[in-house]
């Protein structure tokens, strides 16, 4: 496997803007060889316990999964969290459904949107939950970020990840959260301490109060 299979968090010095990594870092410097990143790799991130939100996206526009390639942008999102009575705050663990989980067992190509393209957050909502402090974002995507059929540039991932320093987490399982209505909760998970990688697989759990 790859640092990157299956639930999994990307490491802050995964992608690079115009030849930098996280922090300003030159990646020609940082990646180390055989030794790997020598700066914002996985192994520097401690076990994560942090309050959890669930954005249902699906749930909220009265459907079970957002059409292929479709945005979600801020303004969505400051809908859904104000309907539940939420707000999205420093160090938070924001976690968006989309219902694409739903074909990880039966159909892996569109899973993958190999030739669709996938939903997710695009650039304005990433920097609604960058303005907010988050910790962490994940989603039941294989890219955290809206994908239409054919795009390359992954401007969620730069601004994230390389400019403000926002953990990533994919191909995540929500199905069950979202048939529970479980929208906050102790969000626990432990990445592996991969030296010099650009990602880890991770158990992602939700601790419940009920």
């Amino acid at each position: 496997m790859s640092g990157h299979s299956g639930t999994h968090l990307d490491a802050l010095s995964h992608v690079a803007h115009d030849g930098l990594v996280y922090e300003g870092q030159p990646l020609s410097i940082v990646q180390g060889g055989v030794e790997g990143l020598t700066h914002g790799s996985i192994e520097s991130v401690a076990p994560i316990f942090r309050r959890g939100l669930l954005l249902d996206v699906p749930r909220h526009r009265k459907s079970d999964v957002l059409p292929a390639g479709t945005a979600v942008n801020a303004a969505e999102m400051e809908q859904i969290v104000v309907a539940a009575g939420l707000a999205v705050g420093d160090g938070d663990c924001v976690l968006i459904r989309t219902g694409f989980g739903s074909y990880w067992d039966t159909d892996s190509d569109r899973y993958l949107g190999i030739e669709t393209g996938v939903p997710g957050v695009d650039l304005d909502g990433a920097v609604w939950l960058q303005e907010r402090g988050v910790f962490l974002v994940g989603s039941d995507t294989a890219v955290f970020e809206c994908m239409p059929s054919g795009a390359t540039e992954m401007p969620v991932h730069l601004h994230l990840l390389a400019r403000h320093g926002v953990f990533i987490m994919e191909n995540m399982d929500l199905e069950t959260l979202s048939r529970r209505g479980c929208l906050e909760f102790l969000f626990v998970a432990l990445p592996l301490a991969l030296a010099g990688s650009s990602g880890s697989p991770v158990r992602a759990v939700a601790l419940l109060s009920r």
